[in-house]
């Protein structure tokens, strides 16, 4: 199966786009620019182009079997540029969606995030959860979530609600530092300590980006006829804020061979609330989640500490 993947020089792009080509499946990468830093990127097939030109999208969609709808702006460039979010993840999708229809794709999977729920503290989620957006980040996803559902015809096409991912960027040039697990690994390498700016109690489901991309090429490769609109795509698991720095902390003091700081503020309330994110859908595909952190922390701290 030919895959083509848009964002595919953004945060996980990379990872994701190797990982489906080591699975067997035909890789074409898409952005708007190679970097400079991405030499990883000369094993495959680029095509350029700008996914707010209709122009563009309709050449990058020809001779694909499947198209992976990655691009978007984070969460920070969205709320600087709320109409350039809507335009990529909002009226791109759609326009994606016509040129993959036209072209013969028969697959069509669209990358959203769990922050199109709301839920309250505690709240269960699963795909029957109602959305409810109110950062642009979500706002713009569940506008490309409603292009999917509205224009898919005679396409299968699926959105996948992904939540926390972690894993080291093909390279430490990629503007991804303020994410939890890879900030405390920054602190490390540059300071020698981590600080917490809270006391770390907030929960989050992290799932690593291996499992994002077995998860994506289950949902590839299954029968039309057993697939869902939808699938939350997690790790099954709940972890704290603190938690997570204090593997890094403890992972970073056995490779470097020196003591690492952790500070953290008191908390006043000392409760914590899990998540608790269903992936019910995509077991049932056979998706079993895996816990990467350990080896993601080595792949980070190897990456940033000369």
């Amino acid at each position: 199966m030919r895959l083509l993947v848009t964002g595919a020089f953004g945060y996980l792009g990379g990872r994701l786009a190797t990982a489906w080509a080591r699975d067997g499946f035909d890789v074409v990468l898409s952005g708007r620019r190679v970097p400079a830093s991405a030499a990883w990127s000369q094993a495959f097939e680029v095509r350029l182009g700008d996914l707010t030109s209709p122009r563009d999208i309709a050449a990058l969609t020809d001779g694909v079997d499947a198209v992976i709808h990655l691009a978007a702006l984070d969460e920070h460039e969205a709320t600087a540029d709320r109409a350039r979010a809507l335009a990529v993840s909002g009226e791109a999708t759609g326009a994606l969606l016509d040129a993959s229809a036209a072209s013969g794709v028969s697959r069509f999977v669209f990358f959203s995030t769990y922050h199109v729920y709301s839920p309250r503290p505690g709240e269960p989620i699963d795909e029957h959860t109602a959305t409810s957006p109110s950062h642009p980040y979500a706002v713009a996803h569940v506008a490309g979530e409603r292009q999917t559902f509205e224009k898919r015809g005679g396409l299968d096409a699926v959105v996948l609600r992904v939540t926390n991912g972690y894993g080291a960027p093909m390279t430490a040039d990629v503007d991804r530092w303020t994410l939890a697990h890879n900030d405390f690994c920054r602190q490390v390498a540059r300071d020698g300590q981590i600080v917490l700016k809270t006391p770390g109690l907030q929960h989050r489901d992290f799932v690593w980006v291996e499992d994002v991309a077995r998860a994506t090429a289950l949902v590839l490769r299954a029968p039309a006829s057993v697939l869902h609109p939808v699938y939350n795509l997690g790790s099954n698991t709940s972890r704290s804020i603190a938690s997570v720095a204090e593997l890094v902390r403890a992972r970073a003091q056995e490779r470097l061979g020196r003591p690492i700081g952790l500070e953290r503020p008191p908390a006043a309330d000392p409760t914590e609330t899990p998540v608790s994110y269903s992936i019910d859908r995509l077991e049932r595909l056979g998706f079993k989640p895996s816990d990467g952190m350990t080896e993601e922390t080595d792949r980070l701290l190897a990456l940033l500490v000369a």
